[in-house]
């Protein structure tokens, strides 16, 4: 059941003749007393009301959670080592408003939140909240936009081709084991046995030799075709928990082997030596798709295009405004960058078209952009009159989107500074900056 958590009395007077004057004072001015200050106010409870029910006991505090998960990220942090600063860190309970006396949520609370966060929409939803907050902060600086993308690494260990093979087998194989034990039964002993031990461990039978990585390749193709061969000829239901595991399953499968005419079984000293003969058999690594899942531990890998590493493509856009005029006042200063919008795509896909997607979400939280700057990736020709047409009826004026490249060289850059005022876009010349506002850049079309 939903609680609104109510407001706590003030933590460092219950304390202070714990700490003294002197630590009362320093808790203030860290860390803990700004995010006290401007952040935890800012974590709106609404968007998650629906995550609960009208009956049963009352929820754990809804803002707690998100402020464990918010510091847990900024610091890098295990779940465990984030309840643990909650309980013994008098910096987390200042900054959660969390009284000593209370007890910190378990872990399995803060997991199943989490996973019930992620599946839905609602961080997008507090994102957007805490946008339109800082919106108004600032009042509403939207006007002028600028949007790139970047590559984030996996923090998943890198493993050979084999080895990915070997533990997608063990996912599927422990995920039939929990839900589907009747379908794990139907396929063979020993191939369940080359993965898993009696006990369910891990078998080892993807690290050998690279001398023999190529064979047990195949063999592992293979025992991959016999088991989606089993799935097929199953004909009872199966459990819907199974459902993205053995999606994964086809979709890997359909990536890394090739179907035959002629069933094939293994020869020789191969582990499946003497079994029945199947119609799978190990893609050629130049024939597999350049989109293809990278690994069973994070199916939303992709390979880069452009480093050729396993990554996540962010893009990400935010305000920005010009710098002070050369007669502006020594202290003054830009207005501040607000990031208005951030997605995760696949790795492997270019810039083109995300433009579109963007001002789409754009013109629905309500701050249009007057004008988005992005680099030449962005920028077709159909993407920019398709961005236009999108936005011609958005009650801001229609966008321009403008295309951005660095000048080849600092003599050049400084050569244009001179014939022209420092701006963050002139649309008469057709000059910019880059997001960093240090590298002048020349705009390759202006539509």
């Amino acid at each position: 059941m939903y609680r609104k958590r109510e407001a706590q009395g003030d933590l460092l007077k219950e304390t202070a003749w714990i700490f003294g004057d002197q630590k009362v004072q320093a808790l203030q001015k860290s860390w803990a007393g700004k995010f006290r200050e401007q952040c935890l106010g800012m974590l709106d409870e609404s968007p998650f009301v629906g995550l609960y029910s009208e009956k049963g006991r009352p929820c754990t505090s809804v803002r707690v959670l998100l402020g464990v998960m918010v510091l847990q990220a900024c610091r890098d942090m295990s779940d465990q080592q984030a309840l643990d600063a909650l309980t013994f860190d008098v910096r987390w309970q200042y900054a959660l408003a969390v009284g000593m006396d209370e007890v910190a949520p378990s872990r399995r609370t803060l997991v199943g939140f989490r996973g019930k966060v992620m599946e839905g929409d609602y961080l997008s939803v507090l994102f957007h909240v805490q946008v339109g907050k800082l919106m108004e902060m600032c009042n509403g600086i939207h006007g002028l936009q600028r949007m790139d993308s970047t590559e984030v690494v996996s923090r998943v260990r890198a493993l050979t081709r084999l080895q990915n093979l070997v533990a997608l087998m063990q996912k599927v194989l422990q995920g039939l084991s929990r839900h589907a034990p009747e379908l794990l039964a139907s396929a063979p002993q020993s191939l369940r046995l080359r993965y898993r031990t009696s006990c369910g461990d891990d078998a080892g039978f993807g690290d050998v030799p690279a001398t023999k990585a190529r064979r047990r390749l195949s063999v592992v193709a293979r025992d991959l075709g016999r088991l989606v061969t089993a799935l097929d000829a199953w004909p009872g239901p199966i459990s819907p928990k199974l459902a993205d595991t053995l999606a994964l399953l086809r979709k890997m499968v359909n990536e890394q082997c090739e179907l035959l005419a002629t069933p094939e079984s293994g020869t020789g000293d191969d582990e499946d030596a003497g079994e029945a003969p199947v119609a799978y058999r190990l893609r050629p690594k130049e024939m597999i798709p350049r989109d293809a899942v990278q690994t069973p531990h994070d199916p939303d890998l992709r390979r880069s295009g452009k480093s050729g590493n396993a990554v996540h493509r962010v893009v990400i856009t935010e305000t920005c405004a010009p710098p002070p005029a050369p007669d502006a006042p020594a202290d003054a200063v830009a207005a501040p960058a607000i990031i208005t919008d951030i997605r995760v795509e696949d790795g492997h896909a270019t810039d083109q078209g995300c433009a579109e997607a963007v001002l789409e979400t754009l013109s629905e939280q309500g701050y249009t952009p007057g004008q988005l700057l992005a680099d030449a990736a962005f920028c077709g020709q159909a993407h920019v009159e398709a961005c236009a047409e999108r936005c011609s009826t958005a009650p801001a004026p229609t966008p321009h989107f403008t295309a951005l490249t660095p000048l080849p060289s600092a003599e050049t850059a400084q050569s244009v500074a001179q014939d022209a005022p420092l701006s963050a876009h002139d649309s008469g010349s057709g000059q910019g900056l880059c997001p960093a506002q240090k590298v002048r850049h020349r705009s390759l079309a202006q539509m």
